[in-house]
């Protein structure tokens, strides 16, 4: 039983890492869009 509990922790904390660093990868192509909307408004 212990180790099922590990194992879904370990998984888990996995599945928070590969989230976590998708959004940091995804944080400048975020802030790219952002600009360029921004300076297409101020057109």
């Amino acid at each position: 039983m212990k180790e099922k509990i590990k194992l879904a922790r370990e998984r888990s904390c996995r599945r928070i890492a590969e989230w976590f660093r998708d959004i940091v990868l995804d944080l400048p192509k975020l802030q790219k869009m952002r600009m360029l909307k921004a300076k297409a408004k101020r057109r």
